[in-house]
């Protein structure tokens, strides 16, 4: 009998599947083709952090060895997960990251309060530089001495930056000293996510609109977790290229004029205000219903919204129906309610949105388990 041969294409593919590193695993043994297959796959994400896991590992030392034997792996990492801790004088980090030469995406993540300016130099000096030659970086849990633009100044100088995310980064000095640096002109930013104080969020965007380029921006995420001054941000929202936003949660946006989004196809909104006041979430609805109402989004697809715990919901309140009669005005393909709330059930929300009910757009999603949503809010 002809051997069956199965094209290279084909389990490419195939292992583009594979979601597990216990599958990819098995299937590196089955022969020297399929090993470099799930190899590639296997390195491809890597964390390093001195002390991962329970028991814990350090990771850094793991993959210092297997580079010292294997170096081809390296050219694998596209994606690395640096956990910096404020002891940590390892420098095996920095030899480590000097060998990816095809590292696509940075994450560095505090444990603990790190202040950047207290580590190693080695450590710092090789980060800075890992940051101007990745697209995507992440920064988050830091704390920072000088202020927002110094921040900035650590990839200001980057060529291929285009996705930014900055999570729970603490300046101590908040507003920059000077707001209107010079232009970088080699940032071109694609994504922008921001998690961030509302004084510290106030001034990233300042920053961000004066000196890096944002005309070409399609996905947009702002969370904060109290009221702020959004003046920034409805500057942001006139940005013609926007494909996708992400509010969860902000303060109600006031529109001195009719915003557009031409191409906008996405649109997630969160419920939670640390206000337990009803008048705190009928303002937040309020202005849901103001953006859809005034708004042209003839390209808009889908809309997530999330009913959380810390919000006081009462699905009968009136809100909720103007909101519904917003959104069927538009051509929403998808309309998903996600309800992380223990009052709050899928028949209530379909009684709140009776028109995308009729329409058969609208998604009412499982209620997760409330122990799990407490652990994640906390």
């Amino acid at each position: 009998m002809a051997s069956f041969i199965v094209p290279m294409e084909l389990v490419d593919s195939m292992f583009d599947e594979l979601n597990t590193p216990a599958d990819l695993f098995s299937c590196s043994l089955v022969c020297r083709n399929w090993h470099a297959f799930a190899q590639a796959r296997l390195f491809s994400r890597i964390q390093l952090d001195s002390n991962f896991g329970k028991p814990p590992v350090n990771t850094v030392h793991k993959f210092h060895h297997l580079l010292s034997a294997s170096p081809h792996v390296a050219s694998h990492v596209r994606e690395v997960t640096v956990c910096v801790r404020a002891h940590d004088s390892d420098d095996k980090l920095p030899w480590i990251l000097s060998r990816l030469s095809n590292l696509k995406s940075l994450k560095i993540q505090g444990s603990g309060r790190v202040v950047w300016e207290n580590l190693p130099q080695g450590v710092r000096a090789t980060l800075e530089t890992a940051m101007t030659r990745v697209a995507r970086l992440q920064l988050s849990l830091l704390i920072f001495s000088g202020d927002m633009q110094n921040i900035f100044s650590l990839f200001a100088k980057s060529t291929v930056l285009t996705d930014l995310a900055l999570f729970q980064i603490f300046p101590r000095t908040p507003a920059p000293v000077d707001v209107n640096g010079p232009v970088t002109q080699g940032i071109r930013l694609r994504s922008l996510s921001l998690t961030l104080k509302p004084e510290v969020l106030t001034y990233t965007l300042h920053i961000l609109g004066t000196t890096m380029d944002v005309s070409e921006l399609r996905h947009l995420a702002v969370h904060t977790y109290s009221w702020w001054d959004n003046k920034a941000l409805q500057e942001f929202l006139k940005i013609p290229t926007l494909q996708s936003l992400s509010f969860a949660p902000a303060s109600p946006l006031a529109y001195n004029n009719p915003v557009t989004f031409p191409r906008v196809r996405r649109i997630s909104l969160t419920t939670c205000v640390l206000s337990e006041l009803p008048w705190a979430l009928s303002s937040v609805v309020a202005w849901w219903t103001e953006l859809f109402s005034q708004s042209e989004m003839r390209m808009l697809e889908e809309v997530n919204l999330e009913l959380v715990a810390k919000s006081l919901l009462d699905l009968g309140d009136k809100m909720w129906v103007n909101l519904d009669a917003a959104l069927a005005r538009l051509p929403v393909k998808k309309v998903v309610v996600t309800a992380k709330h223990p009052r709050v059930s899928a028949k209530a929300i379909e009684h709140s949105f009776p028109q995308l009910r009729r329409a058969g757009v609208l998604d009412v999603s499982e209620r997760i388990d409330l122990a799990i949503l407490s652990a994640s809010i906390l």
